[in-house]
């Protein structure tokens, strides 16, 4: 286990726990959205020759994408009437920065997390079909 690759994704869950400032979070909620990433991270990590310096280049755009993600969820979970914000929203909202993924922008990197992530889920289809 890598110790930059568990640092990247407690950086990320503490940038969604800290994005959301009007509803409560839970943390396992957090913990079982970002671990949904963990072989992506994980891949792109060895893209260089220095897994460290790879998460100092990329670390700001993922964490950036990780609070507009949470920010969006509380937004959902508000507008839903929900009293907290749960994986359902943090997922719905990562669903909505899927078509941004595979534009060919400059993120290379967040390009591959969410194709890689998109794919492992069946692409846009929601993994919790009995949602309300």
């Amino acid at each position: 286990m890598s110790a930059v690759l568990e640092l990247a994704l407690m950086e990320s869950g503490a940038q969604v726990i800290a994005s959301v400032h009007n509803l409560p979070i839970d943390p396992r909620e957090v913990t079982r959205f970002v671990e949904l990433f963990r072989r992506d991270f994980s891949d792109a990590l060895k893209m260089g020759d220095n897994e460290a310096e790879v998460w100092l280049r990329d670390r700001v755009r993922v964490t950036t994408l990780a609070r507009a993600i949470a920010s969006f969820a509380e937004f959902l979970a508000i507008a839903d009437g929900h009293s907290e914000v749960t994986f359902d929203h943090l997922f719905r909202s990562y669903r909505v920065t899927g078509p941004h993924c595979k534009d060919d922008g400059p993120v290379h990197i967040l390009r591959q997390y969410c194709t890689n992530v998109l794919s492992t889920l069946g692409g846009l289809d929601d993994p919790n079909p009995n949602r309300r």
